[in-house]
């Protein structure tokens, strides 16, 4: 499966990271150039060439399955426009160089609706208990998450502004690699935002 941004590795677990260049403090950085195959049980690639598939996340969950999170424009019930789709792999990963097979992905909806963005979705995945929680910016340019997602589904869920006001209206860059914060542009200012607490966002940079 053929991505525009490469898969990183953040320690055990397999996710996405940002680069960000910080003059102050250097933000845990650990990535893995190169090509991922991502394919279904049976062999097809998980990818379609029709489509715009992009930022993909893998997290390794506590019993070893691989959670695939990616953003796409492909077509599916109820799909106008850019959406999230989420699939689980068929094993367990064996911690060695190659991804098991994935179950068929399934659109992220919210209420029962697909999110539907005209433009690709700023967003970041990681594990929250043996759940996982995305993290986005909405089209009116606010942080939001979502509510933690069974990685055997359902993919219905809610979204709901995180409660750092800083953080608020920013773009989506990462996810500290233990998911206790989200790294969220606003301005020129990177921000680490906790979004367990309603404290300020931490500037990092």
């Amino acid at each position: 499966m053929k991505f525009t941004k490469a898969v990183a590795c953040g320690g055990a677990i397999l996710t996405l990271l940002a680069t960000i260049g910080c003059a102050k403090k250097d933000l845990p950085e650990a990535r893995v150039n190169g090509a991922a195959k991502f394919q279904l049980n049976g062999g097809a690639a998980i990818s379609q060439a029709s489509s715009d598939e992009y930022n993909p996340y893998v997290i390794q969950m506590g019993d070893n399955y691989l959670v695939l999170v990616f953003g796409s424009n492909r077509a599916c019930g109820g799909c106008t426009g850019h959406n999230l789709f989420m699939a689980i792999s068929v094993n367990a990963y064996n911690n060695d160089a190659v991804f098991p097979a994935f179950e068929n992905p399934t659109v992220l909806t919210i209420g029962g609706t697909p999110l539907n963005y005209a433009n690709r979705i700023q967003y970041a995945a990681t594990a929250t208990g043996n759940n996982v929680r995305i993290f986005l910016t909405n089209t009116g340019g606010n942080v939001q998450q979502t509510g933690a997602i069974p990685p055997t589904g359902p993919y219905n869920t809610t979204l709901t502004n995180i409660a750092n006001v800083a953080g608020l209206t920013s773009t989506v860059l990462g996810v500290e690699y233990t998911g206790n914060r989200v790294y969220a542009r606003q301005g020129g200012t990177v921000y680490a935002v906790n979004h367990a607490s309603a404290g300020d966002a931490k500037a990092e940079c």
